[in-house]
């Protein structure tokens, strides 16, 4: 399947690290250890179907190739995007399921099969309720019967060979690992404890630590627990509960801290979990912390215990988030009988709703209430007798912490001086020299917006950034979460400025509604809460984004308004399009405006319809196709496959095949002229993304609507048979005539160089890469910082592979007119390398591509190959780099080639560089630049 269908399985070949330097040699009867383990990561929201597309259910599931004969892993690493490609018949072998965490399980009320009423009806006790532990997955199995392997859900995790924590996250793949550091003990209360754990340390090799620990409080070794493990074939499952290593909402006991074990799973293809009472056994004799049990009869004694749980925040002294509840899928002959028994003697339906308030899914999962799939779901995805999990998680406060957490992190561009749109005091500050000083302004979510608790702490955590930075330096590590929060939560309660604030907000009876509140000053009142009777939709987008789709599928599903410009059949279309919007407004409260909307006039033509309207308030809602996070050359070669794709079906803009080289140019413009969208303009925005595809665009659209327009959303039926719609749309009423490319375009092309079009961010990669704090070479620092300054920083970062300034030859025609033909294929391919150094000397700085990594994909879908013929000797790929900038204009840009063809001779003198661990990796297409 992860050959097949890629997207829908990920699977990652990663490098065993090293036994322990003080680890004994292995028995002479041991088989040897795997070097490479296959971790399988399957795409998260399939997991919701029923049938389940994949074969197995499991989250986080390691594998290895195992032969007697000595024949070859059948599969080998292919690339990004194609992970591997059949290389062997499975033959001679056999794959063997290293470690395996538990199936994916759900929260009450997420899918179908764990509302309440279905879990009376198809479940079966005892009911095993254990905490829901506040930490991250680890999954510990044996390697060998002598060797343990400790993994995170899907990661082996990164080591060193002196020990010490690796400082730069890396795959697996690409370190060969050590080990660990010592453990130590707490000699006054006998409670075990770590040093704090470095930053960016994997949570595997986190851990690890702590398992290692565990045993030798336990007085056991490594080989006796690998020898139990690997005997009984299973995984123990265990949550890594660190508030050293990495915070989450709640605060953790110094005697919870640890390795928590809550499962023990058999490592089999079909789910199965030892009871929760020997799993508790278990973690007692090798030294885990043991989590909470609690055994209960019925599902209807769950929904009153987690009533009173949630009611209370704790459970024996301790804050609770949820509960993980461990029973059984009832015989559908059983389940009838004991539905009527259920009905008749605990009304199920009445005590869901007295805890319907108390109790949340994931934010982002979709409540059940709004899922309309059909009875098909009700059914739990397991075989009678088979052990069933579900997850019953506390609204409050915890909601409003992890969203105050996620706020905090979108705010943290204010410790480099960037500007908060909607807050003043954050403009015009000192930012980093070595920092781009036009950097876009921070857009905070609507999202964030709807609680008055997460508005005020808002405006107090920006201004806690300003005065404060420390406290906030290691928050983008998960670190000092619950510093920051206690620390507003004892102003806010504390008599004086922040107590008044909170009671006079929080205190209203009327909450703000979202999108009202952007530049609101601290101490402000909420602003009145406005009655929608209208609402204009209003894409934000560039051509190939697929706004026009989205807006069919609104119509056929919500039958609003939908008036295109493209529609508009004059040379000026601006005025008759205001008109058309003004005259639906009349007739339906939901008007979709589809044109580009790209550039600011376009958004204040439309503020203009909404404030002119005479007969209620009309709000605009943008769906916002954001560029900014994403590089240009990425966005222009998504867009224009797409154009090529949909080729006639468009009014106006229709991309040819066998002339690609004008739309291309339109989608420059595009992008190049593109206003970002401020808070201000509009009145809520719905976060699109230009990567998502035709049926992604219109799901996330709905899905972000439905809740904010007051729509239902529809049953996977509608949704499907709208999609339908969208992808049946033709625009077969041509409004112009195909438009001639400019004169410039219809003369012959006389092409200067042909290179890669690097699909690479240059300012964000670099940017961390030589940050003064991260100990970078302090010349190249200033390098940086002086291209930044003087914004000579190459916007279209590209690798040149052919230049009419080479010597003639042969070779140089045949590379020339092969890169020729493929720059105007209307397909074509991708190249992928990395980059091994950064270099700079008084002139330029430069990126070394790594040779040995170019690799090309001729289609999408076909594997990496490597790049072969004239022009791809192993001379010219020394030879290959990307100028990030010259000093000065008058530097010309051969001097980037210069630079590195000096260095690969060893002339280094007043060349400084860094070595690059891990290599970035760059995607490009070939493209030709014109004089």
């Amino acid at each position: 399947m992860a050959i097949e269908k890629p997207k829908l399985v990920k699977a990652t070949v990663q490098v065993v690290h090293p036994p322990r330097p003080d680890a004994p040699p292995p028995p002479p009867d041991d088989p040897p250890a795997p070097k490479l383990i296959t971790s399988w990561k399957m795409t998260e929201h399939l997991y919701r179907q029923s049938p389940c597309p994949f074969p197995t259910l499991a989250r986080g599931m390691f594998t290895t190739w195992t032969s007697e004969s000595g024949n070859p892993e059948p599969l080998v690493n292919g690339g990004k995007r194609n992970w591997g490609v059949r290389v062997h018949e499975e033959k001679g072998g056999q794959w063997r399921i290293v470690a395996r965490g538990y199936d994916k399980f759900f929260n009450v009320g997420e899918v179908g099969w764990t509302e309440w009423s279905s879990l009376a009806k198809n479940t079966k006790g005892p009911y095993e309720l254990t905490l829901k532990s506040n930490g991250c997955l680890i999954l510990v199995s044996a390697l060998t019967p002598s060797r343990l392997l400790v993994t995170s859900k899907h990661s082996l995790g990164t080591r060193t060979q002196a020990g010490a924590p690796t400082t730069t996250a890396a795959p697996a793949t690409d370190r060969a690992n050590g080990a660990i550091g010592a453990e130590t003990l707490d000699e006054d209360d006998d409670v075990e404890t770590l040093p704090d754990a470095p930053l960016q340390i994997s949570h595997a090799e986190r851990g690890e630590e702590w398992l290692f620990l565990h045993l030798k409080h336990a007085g056991k070794t490594e080989a006796e627990l690998a020898k139990v493990l690997w005997e009984r074939n299973i995984t123990a499952v265990a949550e890594l509960c660190d508030d050293t290593f990495e915070e989450h909402v709640l605060p953790i006991p110094k005697n919870l801290t640890g390795l928590v074990l809550h499962g023990l799973v058999p490592n089999s293809p079909v789910f199965d979990s030892l009871p929760a009472k020997e799993v508790a056994a278990f973690a007692k004799e090798w030294g885990f912390k043991p989590t909470e049990i609690v055994t209960l009869d019925s599902v209807t004694e769950v929904i009153d215990f987690c009533r009173e749980g949630a009611e209370k925040g704790e459970w024996d002294g301790v804050g609770v988030e949820g509960w993980v509840v461990r029973c059984h899928v009832q015989d559908p002959n059983e389940s009838k009988a004991k539905a009527e028994e259920a009905t008749a003697s605990e009304p199920v339906d009445e005590l869901t709703q007295e805890i319907a308030n108390l109790v949340v899914a994931d934010p982002g999962d979709m409540p059940l209430q709004n899922d309309r799939r059909g009875k098909v779901t009700k059914l739990p995805p397991y075989p009678p007798g088979a052990p069933f999990f579900f997850k019953v998680k506390f609204q409050e406060p915890y909601l409003m912490y992890r969203e105050w957490r996620e706020l905090t992190k979108t705010l943290l561009p204010v410790l480099e001086g960037i500007e908060v749109g909607g807050n003043p005091e954050t403009k015009g500050r000192p930012r980093p020299k070595n920092k781009p000083k036009n950097q876009k302004v921070v857009k905070v979510g609507d999202r964030f917006k709807k609680r008055p608790e997460t508005r005020i702490y808002r405006n107090w955590v920006i201004n806690e950034m300003i005065k404060n930075p420390d406290m906030f330096s290691q928050y983008r590590y998960n670190r000092g979460i619950i510093e920051v929060r206690d620390k507003f939560l004892k102003w806010a309660s504390t008599p004086g400025e922040g107590k008044e604030i909170w009671d006079k907000e929080v205190g209203k009876t009327a909450t703000a509604t979202v999108g009202e509140v952007e530049g609101q000053e601290v101490g402000q009142g909420a602003k009145e809460v406005k009655e929608w009777k209208k609402t204009i939709l209003v894409p934000i987008a560039i051509p190939g984004c697929g706004k026009t789709s989205v807006g069919v599928a609104l119509k056929a599903l919500y039958s609003i308004r939908h008036t295109q410009s493209d529609d508009i059949q004059a040379s000026k279309t601006a005025p008759l399009f205001i008109k058309a919007v003004t005259g639906l407004l009349g007739t339906k409260d939901v008007v979709f405006a589809d044109r580009n909307n790209h550039l600011k006039q376009h958004r204040t033509q439309l503020r203009e319809i909404a404030s002119a309207y005479t007969d209620g308030p009309v709000r605009l809602v943008a769906l916002n196709w954001n560029q900014s996070s994403i590089p240009s050359s990425t966005i222009h070669r998504l867009m224009s496959a797409r154009l090529l794709a949909r080729g006639e079906n468009h009014q106006s803009l229709r991309a040819k095949e066998d002339n690609v080289k004008f739309h291309e140019e339109v989608l420059w413009k595009f992008i190049t002229s593109a206003d970002p969208l401020n808070e201000d303009e509009v009145d809520e925005v719905i976060d699109m993304d230009p990567r998502d595809g035709f049926e992604d665009n219109i799901r996330r659209a709905v899905k972000e609507l439905a809740p904010l327009m007051g729509w239902e959303l529809p049953s996977e039926e509608k949704l499907n048979e709208a999609i339908e719609v969208a992808r049946n749309y033709k625009a077969d009423k041509r409004t112009k005539e195909d438009p001639q490319p400019p004169k410039r375009l219809q003369k012959k092309e006389k092409m200067r160089y042909y290179a890669i079009l690097a699909e690479a961010d240059l300012p964000t990669l670099l940017g961390e890469l030589l940050a003064e704090e991260k100990g970078a070479d302090p010349a190249l620092v200033e390098s940086w910082s002086s291209l930044v300054s003087k914004e000579r920083v190459n916007k279209r970062p590209h690798v040149t592979l052919a230049h009419t300034l080479d010597p003639t030859s042969e070779e140089k025609e045949a590379f020339w007119a092969e890169c020729d033909k493929i720059s105007k294929s209307p397909n074509p391919p991708l190249y992928e390398f990395t980059i091994s150094h950064v270099l700079a000397d008084s002139k330029v700085m430069s990126l070394v591509v790594n040779p040995d990594s170019v690799r090309v994909r001729p289609q999408e879908g076909e594997p990496l190959e490597k790049p072969t013929g004239p022009g791809w000797s192993p001379d010219r790929m020394k030879r290959l780099h990307i100028t990030v900038g010259r000093i000065a204009s008058d530097i010309t840009n051969v001097e980037g080639g210069i630079l590195v063809a000096k260095w690969r001779e060893g002339k280094t003198k007043n060349v400084h560089e860094l070595k690059l661990e891990p290599e970035p990796k760059i995607v490009g297409t070939l493209k030709g630049f014109e004089y």
